[in-house]
């Protein structure tokens, strides 16, 4: 999902059954390592808003506000 993984922020997304798009997005990232290490940390450290405690976390806000308003 483009709301979850934005193009080039944490990973690179093709259109549906483009191998040709895919495959020059692998190679880019197989030969640039720059481009590969810098989508690599940003993409650990998104990764850390879906650990179970986090979820848990935002769950317990989202209810927490709910009752707020009622």
């Amino acid at each position: 999902m483009r709301t979850v993984i934005p193009d080039d922020s944490y990973g690179f997304l093709c259109k549906r059954g483009d191998a040709y798009d895919m495959a020059n997005k692998i190679k880019l990232l197989m030969s640039n390592d720059s481009i590969k290490k810098d989508i690599t940390e940003r993409t650990r450290k998104r990764m850390e808003l879906f650990t179970k405690e986090a979820v848990g976390k935002q769950i317990y806000t989202a209810v927490m506000e709910i009752e707020k308003s009622n």
